[in-house]
Order: C-alpha cells, then sequence, then structure tokens
C-alpha cells in the first residue's frame, strides 16, 4: 500500500505545470476525513472519521504564509469486553515558505506544531511535536492543480519519529471556490495510518 501511494506521489509530481493562473496561498478549508490504522501490534484504532478544517494567510510578495489545521474523528473498538468510542483532535499551526522554482511548480517548504489528543474511556491524553514539509505545487490544467509533499514528523512523547507522503489536488469551480482532496500516508499513535480528505476550498 505505501509502496504503491509513493509511487503515485511521484507520478503526481512530473506533470506539475503553471500554465493558467497564480496559485493562492490564502485560503479556508474543511470538509471529511478518514483516518484507517494499521496496528503494529496491541488493539488496533481500526478506522475513524469525522472532520477537517483548514487555513493559510499569504504575507504577500515575501513567500512567507501562516496556515493551521484541525481534524476531529471517532471510531468504535470492540476489545476487552464491551466496545467503546474513541475521539480523537489533531492540530497542526505553522508557517512556511513557497517559491517559483521555474514556470512549472512552486517549491513549498513548511514546519508545524502539531500535537494529537486522544479522548476514551481510559481518560485523556495529549502528545504534541514537529512536522517539517517539503514538496512541490502547480496547475496541472486550467482547472486542476496538485502538490505532492514528504514530511517528517518528531513526536517526543512516544521517543519515535516518522515519516510519509501526502498527494493533494484542488478542482477550481471558480476563481474562489474549488473541490479538494488527498491522500497521506505516515504514522501516528505508533500506527501506521492512511488518511483520505474530500472537502472544499475558498481561494483569495
Amino acid at each position: 500500500m505505501k509502496r504503491s501511494l509513493f509511487a503515485l506521489a511521484l507520478a503526481a509530481a512530473l506533470p506539475l505545470s503553471a500554465q493558467a493562473g497564480e496559485l493562492s496561498y490564502t485560503y479556508v478549508e474543511g470538509g471529511y476525513t478518514n483516518e484507517d490504522f494499521s496496528s503494529n501490534g496491541g488493539v488496533s484504532f481500526g478506522s475513524s472519521d469525522g472532520y477537517f478544517l483548514g487555513g493559510s494567510y499569504n504575507f504577500a510578495d515575501t513567500g512567507f504564509f501562516i496556515a493551521g489545521s484541525y481534524s476531529s474523528t471517532s471510531t468504535n473498538i470492540n476489545a476487552f469486553g464491551p466496545s467503546f468510542n474513541v475521539d480523537f483532535d489533531r492540530t497542526l499551526i505553522g508557517v512556511g515558505y513557497h517559491h517559483s522554482v521555474s514556470d512549472k511548480a512552486d517549491f513549498v517548504g513548511q514546519i508545524d506544531y502539531a500535537d494529537t489528543g486522544i479522548d476514551s474511556p481510559f481518560g485523556n491524553d495529549s502528545y504534541n511535536g514537529y512536522r517539517v514539509s517539503a514538496g512541490f505545487r502547480g496547475n496541472i490544467t486550467d482547472k486542476l492543480e496538485g502538490s505532492v509533499m514528504a514530511r517528517y514528523e518528531d513526536f517526543n512523547d512516544f521517543s519515535n519519529t516518522s515519516t510519509g507522503v501526502s498527494v493533494d489536488a484542488q478542482y477550481k469551480l471558480n476563481e474562489t471556490l474549488g473541490i479538494i482532496g488527498g491522500v497521506e500516508i505516515g504514522k501516528r499513535i505508533q500506527e501506521d495510518v492512511v488518511v483520505y480528505n474530500i472537502g472544499l476550498r475558498a481561494s483569495f
């Protein structure tokens, strides 16, 4: 699964071209999200779903932007007897930089503070660390844009690090509104996870 998604990421990076319009780094977005966990041992969280919200603000003519996102998902686990609900909250707040590397793509780099909260009948926990991302973003057609990002995370609470990759796309309905979707693979709470997003973005 990971190999196929990574190959998809590399393939998606090749055709990026700025054939029409400029990329907007000022936007708000939201939608549905699903997190598919694959256990490395013990109790697996299975698949959780919920919603996400996000946004970015670009500082004109500097290349710098600030960004943040929040997601809330829940799942039902059958273990240790009766089933119970587990809720996850994921918060990212950071700063990034974009630069046109040619007439075909922008380079994008970003560093975020990351916090993951878990709420279960056994108590509430919160784990934090940082995430570093780097990759490319560009227009594929007049209406379609895409991005490919490699990611590195360090959560001191678990004394471990992880790497991942994300592939995102936006289909522009008009100059402001677009349909967004994406896939990200990585690790969370010591489990491999694949995250799927679909929603709407308003760019300014």
